[in-house]
């Protein structure tokens, strides 16, 4: 029974790349289309505010793609949110 989870696990997208870390992570996180990306922290974070709809009523605008970049690479490395800006990382070759 836990062999069959496993499985499906791995064949999940959203389980398998959190399997990465560093360059190879952010590199794979900015491939995704924005409403993927969003997808994704839904899944992850089911009280988080990442829909176009609770992002506009919460702060007036939605999340922007790079926004949405840093909160999945944050949440997949565990490591907190403040002060990570995905352009940043970007303009930095992920010097993580």
């Amino acid at each position: 029974m836990e062999s069959d989870v496993d499985d499906k696990k791995m064949r999940d997208w959203r389980y398998r790349i959190m399997e990465y870390s560093g360059s190879e992570l952010m590199d794979r996180i900015k491939a995704l289309h924005r409403e993927v990306i969003i997808e994704w922290l839904q899944w992850n974070d089911s009280n988080g505010i990442y829909s176009d709809k609770d992002s506009v009523q919460e702060f007036g605008e939605p999340l922007t793609k790079n926004q949405a970049m840093s909160y999945m690479y944050c949440q997949i490395m565990e490591i907190p949110f403040e002060g990570y800006d995905a352009d940043y990382l970007s303009m930095k070759r992920y010097n993580l």
